[in-house]
């Protein structure tokens, strides 16, 4: 068989063809040369598929209690077990995690608006609006973290908004850290000094100019933002500050602690969930940092 006709040979030219029509073409070659980052991504689709239908195919609800108080995995008809109430902990997984993932995103967005509204200016007008905005954003970066979004659950209740709501709040300032400097980066750059000569205006330049060119270390940051919120919802949850009426992986490990060493098998799989979610996040934004690295390209 002609090297024309070899499969291999034609996956590669369909491979340099697509990388010389587009930026994305290139940095989806370059992400699925990243073994790690392909695994991720694979394991990250399988958790979403499995928390968005999982309920829908296997109908248990979490809250209800179908056996008998801690059913080891090996006992009943529970695959999972069942928690220190008789509750079905593969219900809770797949329900919980859902929810989870939700606030996780959520989180992860309102984060990287709030970076971006305060960063984005700040970087591009400078002077006395960077000062004011820079000044704002260090006194969000002042108290611990986990001490002001106690506070704000604490005032505001537990819900699962003012969760979303807290952890917004104290993850933006690294965001809009990011932006600035982005931002400031590309300001002077040729195009953006032509368009400034063509007249456009202060916010065309700031949506339609700038921000396409800051998005790839942006979409990275959101990312590991992401699988941020999944464990400060955790730790939260595991604080007893969580919303009690809404399942999630935190309230499962928060709720099963004190019967850890009689009940394992509630606090270990939502612990797994955690830990296999938050690596598959992890590997996807290295992955995605690499695809759109143009020191990588060249290697």
């Amino acid at each position: 068989m002609s090297s024309e006709h070899d499969p291999a040979v034609l996956i590669d030219a369909v491979d340099e063809d697509a990388r010389a029509r587009s930026p994305l073409g290139e940095a989806w070659f370059m992400f699925r040369r990243n073994r790690a980052a392909l695994f991720g991504l694979i394991l990250l689709v399988a958790i979403f598929l499995l928390t968005i239908f999982g309920p829908m195919l296997y109908e248990n609800e979490p809250f209800r209690i179908v056996a008998r108080p801690r059913t080891s995995p090996s006992e009943g008809d529970l695959l999972l077990g069942s928690d220190y109430l008789g509750r079905d902990t593969l219900a809770g997984l797949l329900t919980g995690g859902r929810v989870t993932l939700l606030i996780a995103v959520f989180a992860g967005t309102m984060t990287v608006l709030i970076g971006l509204l305060i960063g984005g200016p700040a970087g591009y007008f400078g002077g006395r609006v960077e000062s004011v905005l820079m000044r704002l954003t260090e006194l969000f970066q002042v108290p611990p973290a986990i001490l002001l979004a106690m506070l704000v659950l604490v005032l505001w209740g537990p819900t699962v908004i003012n969760l979303v709501l807290a952890i917004s709040l104290v993850a933006w300032p690294q965001t809009a850290r990011l932006s600035r400097g982005e931002f400031l980066r590309l300001r002077n750059v040729e195009f953006v000094r032509a368009a400034k000569a063509a007249g456009a205006s202060d916010l065309r330049i700031l949506t339609r100019i700038i921000l396409p060119n800051a998005l790839p270390p942006l979409i990275v940051n959101a990312t590991l933002i992401i699988g941020g919120a999944i464990l400060f919802e955790a730790g939260l949850s595991f604080l007893g500050l969580g919303d009690p009426n809404v399942m999630t992986w935190g309230l499962m490990l928060g709720s099963s602690r004190p019967y850890v060493f009689d009940t394992w098998w509630a606090v270990t799989f939502p612990g797994l969930a955690i830990f296999f979610t938050v690596l598959a996040i992890s590997l996807v934004g290295d992955g995605i940092n690499d695809a759109f690295n143009p020191k990588l390209r060249e290697r």
